[in-house]
């Protein structure tokens, strides 16, 4: 696979990811908010974690979503 195929290819991955995982967070801050777990200004952390087997992959990305 050329370099151009496999950019191609991940960039199709992460924006697919990246989709689903934010309409997932927004979808559970906003249960939290109302059951009142959140207070509206609030630094929320958050990990996302890419594996794969096949490829030795596992990786853990930690950072925060800021209210």
């Amino acid at each position: 696979m050329r370099d151009a195929e496999m950019k191609k290819a991940v960039g199709d991955l992460l924006r697919q990811v990246s989709h689903t995982a934010q309409g997932e967070i927004e979808k559970h801050l906003k249960k939290a908010l109302a059951a009142g777990r959140l207070k509206t200004v609030h630094d929320v952390p958050v990990a996302v974690t890419l594996r794969s087997k096949q490829l030795d992959l596992d990786v853990t990305i930690h950072s925060r979503v800021e209210l």
